[in-house]
């Protein structure tokens, strides 16, 4: 029968295609990037519903940390209240993992956060 694919072979699969997506830099990169920010940054998506497992959190800050680079590198002022939001959203997302690895992929998220904050208002000047 067919085998299904581990969830982290996936994850690591998706996380190439952003960082690809990144660097294609184009207005269809935004809008995949913007849409990814919204899926994996809201603790109601479905990607934290249903099956979602915990050791999943790890993989899925490592994914908003690619996603923020690429809305840093392709974002305007339009994704900087996003950007924004995605402090109020990853504090409920620390009530799912209270661990001191998921703290500090946390804290790493917000310094991209910073990073790309800083590199859309460098292009806007």
């Amino acid at each position: 029968g067919a085998r299904s694919m581990p969830a982290s072979f996936l994850m690591a699969l998706e996380r190439e295609a952003l960082i690809f997506i990144s660097l294609a830099g184009t207005s269809t990169a935004r809008t995949i990037l913007r849409r990814a920010l919204l899926r994996y940054s809201d603790p109601q998506s479905a990607v934290y519903q249903g099956t979602f497992k915990r050791s999943c959190v790890g993989a899925i800050m490592d994914h908003l940390r690619t996603i923020i680079f690429g809305i840093g590198r392709t974002g305007n002022l339009k994704d900087t209240t996003s950007l924004e939001a995605l402090v109020g959203n990853l504090e409920r997302l620390a009530a799912i993992d209270v661990g001191t690895d998921f703290s500090q992929k946390i804290e790493h998220v917000l310094n991209w956060k910073e990073a790309a904050l800083r590199a859309i208002q460098a292009r806007r000047k």
